[in-house]
């Protein structure tokens, strides 16, 4: 019972430092992309705006939506493919 505990404790600090991993990832990629964004809620939760295309991102599980467009997606580098117009 108590290695299945430890186990649930290390898979929560394990997906933890994944989520702070993309928040801290995220700016940076997408200023290599050359995009427009702001960041809100520490990090937590970034609008993009390029090509006329505003698109929520939730770069902590790595979520994105383009709510006009009805489009969703997940990872940053499918974010970038749909701004520049090489995604669905």
């Amino acid at each position: 019972m108590s290695d299945t505990i430890d186990d649930f404790r290390a898979l929560n600090q394990y997906h933890k430092e994944q989520r702070a991993a993309g928040r801290e990832a995220a700016p940076e990629a997408l200023d290599a992309a050359g995009v427009r964004y702001t960041v809100h809620n520490g990090g937590a939760h970034i609008i993009v705006q390029h090509a006329g295309k505003r698109v929520d991102f939730w770069p902590g599980p790595g979520r994105w939506r383009d709510y006009k467009a009805g489009k969703r997606g997940y990872d940053i580098e499918s974010l970038i493919d749909y701004l520049k117009g090489q995604g669905k």
